[in-house]
């Protein structure tokens, strides 16, 4: 038996299920070999959770063909790029970018492209990934978000010597945005969140929601900035400790009886 190719599978959504297909090589009653389409599907698994499970089935048919996997045009693929990226160029970041940035690289960049080729980031590989990435539950801004931290890195990436394509986000097809009614609290409703919170998180409430300062600028505000005589905030700073303050302050709108609290984006 001839030397059969090596398999990656193809991995799609079919409704609220992801499906893996492979081919198998069958012997015809006349003694010649077909090769046929198999599928599996993984119901009620996660993508992640759904191609950890394809990826054994994968395994058994390649031993089964004594396939090897095919060797890279190149060692320089988007997972050493990362590695770079993070020692040199995301310790600038501010850290709640560097967490949106990880975020994006665990559940997106590295699971879909890792392994990718530098060279091969071509229009088609990218409009293959957003299309991926559209196929899931996921709005379109955080496509746009996704694409545009893999665009940071492989522009880094570039500027260090690494061959890499150009792609701007308009020469790809991604989802129309749809711009979602902005919810708020009224009046009412914030004057019984900040009486309803322990302090400090009511003080810091009342400061939000009278002067429209983001949430790190109030966290980051010292005796110093306050400025009693004119009647003036200054702004020089911002915290990132805005998660602990989210959490209790949705804790605050639901003891009240308000809508859910719904930080922006």
């Amino acid at each position: 038996m001839p030397k059969r190719r090596f398999q990656k599978g193809t991995f799609v959504k079919r409704g609220h299920n992801w499906v893996g297909m492979w081919r198998v090589d069958t012997l015809q009653p006349d003694g010649t070999m077909k090769r046929e389409q198999r599928s599996q599907t993984f119901i009620g698994l996660s993508e992640r959770a759904a191609r950890a499970a394809f990826e054994p089935i994968l395994d058994a048919v390649n031993a089964a063909n004594q396939a090897t996997p095919p060797v890279p045009k190149t060692s320089d693929t988007v997972a050493k790029a990362v590695v770079e990226w993070r020692e040199h160029a995301a310790v600038s970041l501010k850290p709640s970018t560097r967490r949106s940035a990880e975020s994006h690289l665990r559940r997106h960049i590295l699971l879909l492209l890792g392994e990718c080729p530098l060279t091969d980031l071509t229009v088609r590989k990218m409009q293959t990934f957003a299309t991926t990435l559209a196929s899931g539950k996921r709005t379109a801004k955080t496509i746009e978000n996704v694409l545009l931290t893999l665009s940071s890195i492989l522009s880094s990436a570039r500027k260090w010597g690494y061959k890499v394509p150009e792609v701007a986000l308009s020469d790809l097809s991604l989802p129309r945005k749809v711009k979602a009614k902005p919810r708020y609290f009224s009046a009412d409703e914030m004057a019984r969140i900040v009486s309803s919170a322990d302090e400090p998180l009511g003080t810091i409430c009342f400061v939000l929601s009278s002067t429209g300062m983001r949430i790190g600028e109030v966290l980051a505000l010292r005796v110093e900035d306050l400025d009693y005589q004119r009647e003036l905030i200054h702004v020089r700073s911002s915290s990132t400790q805005e998660r602990w303050v989210l959490r209790r302050a949705k804790r605050a709108s639901h003891l009240c009886q308000c809508h859910p609290f719904s930080p922006p984006d």
